[in-house]
């Protein structure tokens, strides 16, 4: 047993008791040990919560040649674990103790695979890969190869990953709950670098870290349990959002039918993929590495859910089309149905006064020679196709001139809304973001309604059809190789269609995400050349005259009042859908789509792709601002900003030795610190072929 004064995130101190595996106060947990009990599925009411520390181990490369990998071998061990059951936090340093320990829990708490104690991980696919080879496993649920959801051994213990549950880093979780007091450390103090092993002593900081990683935690999963159990809290932070609209569109049977016509074949499957896309982040290639003055972000307010409410869907399945006669038969076909098609274009090109341009490179179905390409951006090709629907016809119509086009599988569908049950759900959650927003003392359930009503897309955007994960090769599930099996698409997409869970037609997703980006466009279109820089639901624009979105906001308001998207508050009415002109930039510069900077009133700041934004701010500042931010610049490693790289080891169950000490291991998990360099995304060659065009 070992004590730590541990400081309170409301400013006060608390003594706090650290057990090990035989001072755990086992008996008292007796007493309490509730069962929740419901369609044959049995827990234990109260949660747990785990966590484990690790050293990384570099073993550099002797006579290394060039191009070759810099080290031999990178692996990691734990030197220390935690779990959190009822406040009663108990730490041990090596696999023997924390195997001992879940024992004795397991028998104190009469655990069994028809009554599970739920452990919450945050990050459970990190924690897993330590821990796979020291259990027998029941089931292992992953979203993809090694990114774990869910993982139950065969004695009743039930994994779950909180960082699904939340959407959240364990910091910014324990910020956002109610009552949470032991908020994660800052690991700016935490020398991850430092070789730990089991028998290093640990300071008490080291120890309150591991402390509040669980207790934190647990505080932060009881926030949850306030209007829920442990057998009705969904497995990710989509599945509340996913809930109240089940619940929702089941009051009216008819919305039953209208999914069930909407079901679609493999064929319009495949062109849905080949289409989907989700928003329009990119910069004005005109102005690239440019420090630019008094620059102001306009953003769509609730833009998803805008487009949801106000804007029309497929209400029926696809149907096969056959190929429009002529250019007018194909206009009148854009105008009349919601349409997916492959096209294919010869000497496509991107008009010159077009600041921001829209075609993707990874989006071609086929590639050609002599393409000049912008940041990832066509702006030239001979010949190219592409999978559209008519949204982005739209918008490349207005970017691009062609020769000549020639379609093939044209689909359709019937145009239509989506049921009113479901827009009063997002209209909901909009008035209650409205209604909390800035009232002080009702912060949590503020950010709660804006998590909500930011999770709407991401239900929508949802894939039915996944490969399956295996992790087995012949041996113990869990304790082999990853794998992924295609699962046959015809017959995912009919299961889906026919379970009683299932609500949402798949295509919808793809026409939220183009309305999205025809919003966006208009904005674009209005603002020219004084766009800079664009994402999603936001327009960087410089030089823009007053009033210049009034129009626009004309038709959001007339939109927003028809659906009924929009909320009250206080005398004034708040839209969805509006375009709002906020946060003042004193200067700004880009190199691409997110890679930028800018300084305001509250100092510098940074968005790029792989890099921290505090502390790659915090480092930017130090070393020349944004003078600096150019092509070259480079973050050296994880305490500046830079990024981690992961080694995974699939070894099984051996010891290592670490200065001469003895440690039981299994498959692991190598962390070093990486460094990220700001390129230039090869702008100016493409740039200055581009002007030859013309």
């Amino acid at each position: 047993m070992h004590q730590i004064l541990i400081k309170l995130a409301d400013g006060s101190e608390k003594t706090e008791t650290i057990y090990n595996i035989d001072d755990y106060p086992y008996g008292s947990l007796v007493k309490s040990r509730k069962v929740l009990s419901r369609n044959r599925k049995n827990v234990i009411a109260d949660p747990a919560t785990f966590d484990i520390e690790t050293t990384t181990i570099a073993i550099p490369k002797r006579n290394r040649k060039k191009n070759e990998a810099k080290y031999e071998r990178v692996f990691g061990f734990m030197y220390l674990w935690a779990v959190d059951y009822q406040h009663n936090v108990c730490m041990g340093r090596r696999f023997e103790e924390l195997i001992e320990f879940y024992k004795r829990l397991v028998k104190t708490l009469r655990v069994n695979i028809n009554k599970h104690l739920v452990i919450y991980v945050h990050n459970l696919a990190f924690e897993f890969q330590f821990i796979r080879d020291f259990f027998e496993w029941e089931s292992v649920f992953a979203k993809d190869e090694r990114e774990v959801l869910k993982a139950v051994t065969v004695d009743g213990l039930e994994f779950r990953c909180s960082y699904y549950l939340t959407n959240m880093s364990l910091q910014k979780a324990c910020e956002n709950a109610r009552n949470c007091l032991h908020y994660k450390r800052d690991g700016e103090k935490f020398d991850y670098n430092k070789i730990r092993t089991p028998s290093t002593v640990l300071s008490d900081y080291e120890l309150e870290y591991q402390f509040c990683d669980v207790e934190g935690l647990l505080e932060v999963v009881e926030d949850y349990l306030v209007d829920d159990d442990l057998l009705t809290i969904p497995l990710t932070s989509t599945g509340f959002v996913r809930r109240d609209c089940r619940n929702a569109m089941r009051k009216n049977p008819e919305n039953r039918d209208l999914f069930r016509r909407c079901e679609i074949d493999e064929d319009t499957y495949k062109l849905l993929q080949e289409e989907k896309r989700g928003g329009n982040t990119h910069a004005n290639r005109n102005i690239v590495g440019q420090i630019l003055r008094n620059v102001k972000s306009n953003d769509v307010a609730s833009s998803y859910p805008f487009q949801m409410c106000c804007r029309y869907f497929p209400v029926s399945a696809f149907t096969r089309y056959g190929i429009p006669a002529d250019f007018s038969e194909f206009a009148d076909l854009l105008s009349e149905n919601c349409c997916l098609f492959r096209v294919e274009f010869e000497n496509f090109k991107l008009k010159p006064e077009v600041p921001v341009p829209y075609v993707s490179v990874h989006k071609l179905n086929t590639h050609s020679a002599g393409q000049v390409v912008y940041n990832g951006r066509l702006l030239y090709s001979k010949l190219c196709s592409m999978t559209l629907n008519e949204i982005d016809f739209k918008i490349i119509a207005g970017q691009y001139t062609w020769d000549n086009i020639y379609l093939s599988d044209v689909y359709i569908a019937e145009k239509g809304e989506l049921p009113q049950e479901l827009k009063d759900v997002i209209i909901d959650y909009f008035t209650r973001k409205t209604m909390l927003k800035g009232v002080e003392g009702r912060e949590y359930e503020y950010g709660w309604s804006k998590r909500k009503i930011n999770a709407i897309f991401g239900m929508t955007f949802t894939d039915p059809v996944r490969d399956e994960i295996i992790i087995s090769d012949g041996e113990e599930l869990g304790k082999g190789t990853w794998k992924k099996e295609k699962n046959n698409v015809e017959e995912q997409l009919h299961k889906y269609y026919t379970s009683r869970n299932s609500f949402l037609p798949i295509q919808w997703g793809n026409w939220v995400t183009a309305h999205a980006r025809e919003w966006l466009q208009r904005m674009i279109d209005e603002s020219g050349e004084n766009t800079l820089y664009c994402d999603t639901d936001c327009d960087q624009t410089q030089n823009m005259p007053d009033g210049w979105l009034d129009e626009l906001n004309a038709e959001a308001i007339r939109l927003a009042e028809k659906y009924g998207a929009y909320a009250d508050r206080d005398g004034k009415r708040y839209y969805m859908g509006v375009y709002e002109s906020e946060k003042d930039k004193d200067r700004f510069r880009t190199w691409g789509a997110k890679k930028y900077a800018f300084e305001d009133a509250k100092g510098l700041h940074i968005t790029v792709a792989g890099v921290g934004k505090k502390k790659g701010a915090d480092y930017l500042k130090n070393h020349g601002g944004l003078e600096a931010f150019e092509p070259g610049f480079i973050w050296p490693d994880q305490n500046s900003g830079g990024g981690t790289d992961a080694y995974w080891n699939d070894d099984g169950i051996n010891y290592v030795i670490i200065n001469g000490e003895r440690i039981l291991s299994g498959a692991n998990v190598g962390i070093l610190s990486s460094s990220y360099t700001l390129g230039e995304s090869g702008i100016f060659n493409e740039k200055a072929n581009f002007d030859l065009l013309f």
